[in-house]
């Protein structure tokens, strides 16, 4: 979401084109960073967890990004937040279908 409007969000936290793409780049570094650790959560608590509370950590980022997102350090903060979401939703919806579509 933040991506789709880059542009209105560039304008209205007077934020550059490197800003965006370090802010970017740092949600996908926290996603890698936490893919092992979610992935043995998702192993231990079930896919179906995993796809609840990566929708509710999904959620959350949304939210923050809306109420907390005034500059570039509030807005890392709350990608922090998505990046782990992310990390837990691949595992959790491979397991999902893993488990779920017959060979």
């Amino acid at each position: 979401m933040t991506g789709a409007l880059a542009v209105q969000i560039r304008r209205d936290l007077d934020l550059g084109v490197g800003a965006l793409g370090i802010l970017f780049g740092f949600y996908f570094a926290v996603a890698a960073l936490f893919s092992a650790p979610m992935g043995r959560l998702v192993e231990r608590r079930g896919w179906v967890d995993g796809i609840r509370m990566s929708g509710l950590g999904s959620g959350l980022a949304l939210v923050g990004v809306a109420a907390l997102g005034r500059n570039v350090w509030s807005l890392g903060a709350v990608f922090v937040i998505g990046g782990m979401a992310s990390a837990l939703s691949h595992p959790a919806a491979n397991m999902a279908l893993a488990r779920s579509v017959p060979g």
